[in-house]
């Protein structure tokens, strides 16, 4: 199957995700991320709320659009292969036709003639499928956009990492404010390269599924979960310092590493590794908080993976 077209059910698959959420989120048939209790998250900021009716009606038509060119050019590419292969049976019957020429000249002069016409056609192929390409890489960006736009991470159904940024910068600052304690954990999936090398990238979202549902149900009410990018996780812990964040950590870790996760044909055991670190306010922005923090990640993976590391203390201190 030629690349972009699976590009382009690729970037179907994503969008029928985003409408079965969109119509959880309008039904009230889900919990939204974040608001498994009452604790100081109670929503997504800024415009991220998913319970708007507005919002999610003009997020449903921006997608009803988008999928609608998708599958124009799905079909377009379609129709070229239909073409394409029809130009090909063509060219078999002229080279049969050719090799019945009795002259030598004649015959290298038509050989040549056909080769010149099925390069031709073969470069103007080419040539729609990139064009075609192209236009399935800009709408999987478009949506890419819009799942940004909502503030939510449509495969794992958890806040996205624009909804992460804007909690830890509101967290930094009431800590800075108030002096209570916050922390913050940088949560990746062992191995996960293999996962999909092995069972393919149909199990490897299946496995990050998984682990978003566990880490949220294992989490405390108070704590803020999203998913950072790749197989990476971040949790802010409210009201929690260091030590406590390592306890909590060790616990959702624990739980990871317990629970047999079903594929299609198999069970699999994944782990995770952490990193865990304190805000100081006097010193800690949410870049050199985040930094600190996945340095300490970056040490559990070098040190055996399946296990938490505590971020260094802040040069400031």
């Amino acid at each position: 199957m030629p690349l972009p077209l699976i590009a382009a059910i690729v970037a179907v698959a994503s969008a029928a995700l985003i409408l079965a959420y969109l119509r959880r989120s309008r039904g009230g048939e889900a919990t939204p991320p974040g608001e498994t209790g009452d604790g100081p998250w109670p929503q997504l900021p800024n415009g991220a709320e998913k319970a708007e009716p507005d919002a999610v009606e003009r997020s449903k038509q921006a997608i009803h659009g988008i999928l609608r060119d998708i599958s124009a050019h799905i079909r377009s590419l379609a129709g070229e292969n239909v073409m394409y292969g029809a130009s090909l049976d063509k060219h078999k019957a002229s080279l049969k036709e050719t090799a019945r020429i009795e002259s030598l000249q004649e015959l290298g002069q038509a050989l040549a003639a056909e080769l010149e016409s099925m390069q031709r056609s073969n470069t103007e192929y080419r040539q729609r499928l990139a064009e075609a390409n192209e236009v399935v890489v800009r709408q999987q960006d478009d949506l890419d956009k819009l799942q940004s736009t909502l503030g939510t991470d449509f495969l794992t159904d958890v806040p996205n990492r624009r909804s992460f940024d804007e909690q830890l910068a509101g967290a930094i600052e009431l800590a800075k404010r108030h002096g209570d304690p916050v922390s913050l954990l940088v949560i990746d999936i062992d191995h996960f390269k293999s996962v999909n090398d092995m069972h393919g990238h149909a199990a490897g979202d299946r496995v990050l599924k998984a682990v978003a549902k566990i880490l949220n149900d294992t989490r405390r009410a108070s704590d803020f979960l999203a998913r950072y990018g790749g197989e990476e996780f971040v949790m802010i812990l409210p009201q929690t310092s260091a030590d406590q964040a390592l306890a909590v950590a060790d616990r959702l870790r624990e739980k990871v590493a317990s629970t047999r996760l079903r594929l299609e044909n198999t069970g699999l055991n994944v782990t995770v590794s952490m990193g865990a670190g304190e805000v100081f306010p006097e010193s800690d922005t949410k870049e050199s908080l985040f930094a600190r923090v996945d340095g300490a990640l970056y040490r559990a993976k070098h040190e055996g993976r399946n296990c938490v590391r505590l971020a260094e203390v802040s040069t400031g201190q």
